[in-house]
């Protein structure tokens, strides 16, 4: 199992109505020329109301846990964390932006996604086994 750990925020010029996000984050292998995909999964819908006003934010800090079963990586393979982010509204011609932070130093970020979210950092734990 992968755990990766993000923070994301929304934003948006919206009036009324539910604001809803999820990730599909997924592990694959890069050889140097092919990328295959090891595993994937969908998160937890985030849902937000939004008010009646027209600007709307809201930040999460979650994990999202990848089942993967055992995988061997040869030599000058490595693994690769991609993350699809998926944003909706309930009615057809809204914009939004979403931010999904990524920063391994945990900074500040020009977004303000701290203290909302709690972290920039993307972190994905990834147990594995070296044989000898």
């Amino acid at each position: 199992m992968i755990r990766v750990n993000l923070g994301i925020k929304v934003n948006g010029s919206l009036a009324g109505g539910t604001a809803t996000l999820y990730v599909i984050p997924k592990i694959r292998k890069w050889d140097g020329s092919t990328e295959t995909e090891i595993a994937s999964t969908t998160s937890e819908t985030l849902s937000q109301t939004v008010p009646s006003s027209t600007n709307y934010t809201f930040s999460k800090s979650f994990t999202v846990q990848v089942p993967v079963t055992t995988y061997a990586l040869k030599g000058g393979e490595t693994l690769r964390l991609t993350i699809e982010v998926y944003e909706a509204y309930d009615e057809a011609g809204k914009s939004v932006t979403v931010y999904l932070a990524q920063d391994p130093q945990n900074r500040a970020d020009d977004n303000s996604i701290i203290p909302a979210a709690g972290s920039t950092q993307l972190k994905a734990d990834i147990p594995f086994r070296i044989d000898v």
